[in-house]
């Protein structure tokens, strides 16, 4: 089990008649997706959906609150680099048949403060994983920039647990 997150695009559809957008009927389109990005998700949930997400439970986003995300992912990503530090870890131990506490060489953030400000992940060591699920988010959301017109198109953020 874990996380996966998406954004969807959902083409609007104008009512001939009284010329009003009818949410949810045009065709949908998977533009985004993360798996255990829990930092993402935190943000989602405290930037659109009033720090209340449910699972599977669809939010809008706006082209503005992307923009937010990926700003926020720029700045987080300027204000640190990857270091190599032994951490502490609970790892299996087969011999043992447990999971003990031994150090591990781990690329972890030189600078968190930028992070734990903008895009905290208060569970999370601040690694290469972090990092990474960083700087695929600015590259899904310029793409989602470039391609998708928000004229035409409705974002949603949903994730399932």
């Amino acid at each position: 089990m874990g996380l996966d997150m998406y954004l969807h695009a959902c083409k609007k559809v104008v009512c001939p008649n009284c010329g009003e957008v009818i949410k949810g009927v045009g065709e949908t389109e998977e533009i985004a997706y993360w798996r255990k990005a829990y930092a993402i998700q935190d943000w989602f949930s405290r930037h659109c959906a009033n720090g209340k997400l449910e699972n599977c439970e669809q939010h809008p986003v706006t082209k503005d609150q992307l923009i937010e995300l990926r700003d926020h992912c720029i700045k987080v990503l300027n204000s640190a680099s990857l270091i190599s530090k032994e951490v502490a870890m609970n790892v299996y131990d087969p011999d043992l048949r447990k999971y003990v506490e031994r150090p591990v060489i781990r690329q972890i953030m030189d600078n968190v403060s930028v992070a734990e400000e903008l895009i905290p992940d208060e569970d999370c060591i601040y690694d290469e994983n972090y990092y990474t699920k960083l700087v695929n988010t600015v590259e899904q959301i310029d793409r989602i920039l470039e391609e998708i017109n928000f004229n035409e198109y409705d974002v949603v953020y949903h994730g399932w647990w």
